[in-house]
């Protein structure tokens, strides 16, 4: 295990910034994700943590050590990219093997290694088989595997489940879960998946125009986004303009306190925190059902506030509700956006 820290991290392509002032520590034993959309700076920020670009500024420190200008063979990491980059001409032994074969290890030593690496990834009886007769999940459970093998104290993974279907994809990061937990070993994860990243990350560091957003755990960053951008990216929100007037805002029909300057603001509410009801309310907005989405264990409802604002709500199976008809929409859980980055949260009882 290992501690990584990042200390203003820069890097300039000719005149375009992909990063900018990064500043980032990560704790031994944990996993943390960067998540962000596509030129958002994430797998730049991975490749100058395993020394694969160098930063225009800014140091790399694992375990208080600058390897800042360290070549990737000599440092304490290793990279699971989104191809496996597999040898087809080497069978699976072989290939996990490469890397400790380079050390000069005993054959036995080898041998022994190698075997834990593949039952630790579920492929035990896998070593002599060709990659070219695995399946694209088992491929890339080699690459971690040969990875794993060396023992890193710091596992950088550049989104590697992107390729695979989706159940693959869920049952892969599972298994990547427990495997970083019983080794405890220190892992830094890309993805563009906000599913991804809340169900496995013990942080999130979101990312976007190459700049840090917020950082927090996947309970923090749902539930209390620093800014419009963290609101929208992650998860289902409802994002509805609306003005601050003495103390309240009224957005949508809904008129909710809260403790602002007046002029524009946007209210973000969750699908699931918005509730329908059938009795009129100060705070609550009429508003006529326009469509309902079956998913099994809950419904999706859309509502249309005001002729205009399409709010989802998301609600249990059994209240009756037909297309068309009139209702009123509340909610006490929300967050106000107002000046840029300035946010401001409410979490009230439900009225």
């Amino acid at each position: 295990m290992a501690k990584l820290e990042l200390k203003g991290i820069e890097k300039r392509f000719g005149d375009m910034t992909a990063l900018s002032d990064i500043s980032l520590d990560i704790a031994s034993g944990e996993l943390v994700c960067l998540l962000g959309p596509s030129g958002s700076g994430k797998s730049t920020l991975l490749r100058i943590m395993g020394g694969f670009e160098r930063p225009t500024a800014g140091q790399v420190l694992i375990d208080g050590v600058d390897v800042t200008a360290a070549a990737p063979e000599h440092r304490p990491t290793a990279m699971v990219f989104q191809s496996h980059a597999l040898w087809s001409h080497m069978n699976v032994y072989d290939n996990i093997a490469f890397g400790l074969k380079l050390r000069k290890l005993s054959r036995s030593e080898i041998d022994r290694k190698v075997e834990a690496a593949l039952d630790l990834v579920g492929l035990g009886g896998f070593a002599k088989r060709s990659p070219l007769r695995l399946s694209g999940g088992q491929q890339q459970r080699v690459a971690i595997a040969r990875c794993i093998v060396l023992e890193p104290k710091i596992l950088l993974m550049d989104e590697p489940f992107a390729s695979l279907d989706q159940h693959l994809r869920e049952r892969l990061r599972e298994e990547v879960r427990n495997i970083q937990r019983e080794l405890g070993i220190t892992t830094v994860f890309v993805t563009h998946g906000q599913d991804e990243a809340l169900a496995i990350a013990d942080r999130i560091v979101v990312m976007s125009v190459g700049k840090i957003n917020q950082v927090g755990g996947p309970a923090e960053i749902y539930a209390r986004p620093h800014d419009k951008f963290v609101a929208g990216f992650i998860g289902a929100m409802n994002m509805i303009e609306g003005t601050i007037r003495n103390g309240a805002i009224n957005a949508a029909g809904m008129n909710l306190g809260i403790a602002l300057p007046d002029g524009a603001a946007t209210l973000a509410v969750r699908p699931e925190k918005l509730q329908i009801h059938f009795d009129k309310a100060e705070s609550r907005a009429p508003a006529t059902i326009t469509r309902i989405v079956h998913f099994g264990a809950y419904r999706t409802v859309e509502a249309t506030t005001d002729g205009q604002n399409r709010l989802k709500v998301h609600m249990d199976t059994e209240t009756p509700l037909e297309l068309g008809q009139a209702v009123f929409i509340g909610t006490g859980h929300y967050c106000v956006f107002k000046d840029g980055h300035e946010a401001v949260r409410s979490a009230g009882p439900s009225p």
